[in-house]
């Protein structure tokens, strides 16, 4: 098979020839469907086509090249993916140049410019903001969390009062409140942050009235690539931790336990399956979600990558376990907010060491 150099492809006309919408890749970076993920209706995918590569990132399904992207899209292996990509060249009259390009090409990295410019982006909102007590951020927290108490809420989430906000479907700009999370390594002790997770929320504590997909949103990170790091979201000291994809989920394990464990939220799925536990764990309970199958991968992601933790924890002498809501598209939120008790109970014999 012949070698194709990706970077002089022009993957905005190969792609769509290849299940790729066209309007999903149009402009750089700008978020949308995941095409390896139809129909879900969550803008978390977007390319951003680095070094002309084909680049993309998606907050559920990892990130990679274009070959690995024409591969996951169409369920097939890098080399098929190759020869329908080379078809796809030659019967639009592309050139091609030989160059390895069988493997996922390696990640550009920030220069140290950017780095620092993200680290004083990360200062100067975080220090602009202010506790939760009387603020739209804890109205909105306990909205979305039945009996939350502010008591129980760590000192890594805050409000901000005033934070731009640009959204990719309409190219509106705005200033608006926000619910701030700091995101940072809890295997070391007083880790400092990578970046920042915001909520953008209205006066009244709901979401912003923003396209779907745009309410929630992480600051420029200060590191290379976030790599494991996650929210810690309550006041509790213990051995033992509970780990959730999201904040709202966790929350709802604060609640539901009482503030009794400490509980993460990783941010996304596949930052879960990296998720960096403190180095004093004892056991880790694992709070995934109940995705659909992909069509593409024959895989739940939630689960997956909730797996993926749990052989890691166990690799490492980490006594850990898995719980997953019964039913397809139904939060841990959802479930203690509708008081679905059960489902937050714990057994040693089946699912948790926890008592």
């Amino acid at each position: 098979m012949s070698r194709l150099k990706i970077d002089d492809i022009d993957w905005h006309t190969v792609m769509p020839r290849l299940g790729i919408p066209f309007d999903y890749i149009e402009k750089p970076n700008r978020h949308s469907p995941c095409p390896i993920e139809p129909g879900d209706g969550w803008k978390r995918f977007r390319m951003d086509n680095r070094g002309g590569r084909g680049t993309w990132i998606c907050s559920h399904c990892g990130s990679g090249d274009g070959v690995r992207l024409v591969a996951l899209v169409n369920g097939v292996n890098d080399a098929e993916a190759l020869r329908m990509i080379k078809d796809v060249l030659q019967d639009t009259g592309q050139a091609m140049v030989s160059q390895a390009a069988n493997h996922p090409c390696k990640p550009i990295e920030k220069s140290q410019a950017e780095l620092d410019k993200a680290r004083d982006s990360l200062r100067k909102v975080w220090g602009k903001s202010i506790g939760l007590t009387k603020t739209p951020s804890l109205l909105y927290l306990q909205n979305r969390v039945y009996g939350l108490d502010p008591a129980w809420l760590a000192p890594s989430l805050r409000h901000g009062r005033a934070l731009f906000h640009y959204d990719e479907d309409t190219t509106k700009k705005s200033m608006r409140p926000a619910l701030l999370a700091l995101v940072s390594d809890a295997s070391v002790e007083h880790g400092f942050a990578v970046t920042l997770h915001r909520t953008y929320i209205d006066q009244a504590g709901m979401k912003a009235a923003v396209s779907p997909g745009q309410e929630k949103k992480l600051m420029s990170s200060c590191v290379q690539k976030i790599d494991g790091e996650s929210i810690l979201l309550n006041t509790a000291v213990s051995e033992y931790c509970i780990v959730t994809e999201g904040i709202e989920n966790g929350l709802a394990w604060v609640a539901a336990t009482r503030n009794r464990y400490r509980v993460f939220a990783a941010v996304n799925c596949n930052n879960m399956a990296k998720f960096k536990w403190p180095r004093d764990t004892k056991g880790l309970l694992i709070a995934g979600d109940h995705d659909a199958v992909n069509p593409r991968t024959g895989l739940r992601p939630g689960y997956h990558n909730a797996m993926l933790l749990k052989e890691r924890a166990l690799s490492a002498g980490v006594p850990a376990f898995l719980k997953i809501p019964k039913h397809q598209g139904v939060d841990w939120d959802d479930l203690w907010n509708a008081e679905q008790l059960d489902q937050f109970s714990f057994s040693s014999s089946k699912d948790t060491l926890y008592a």
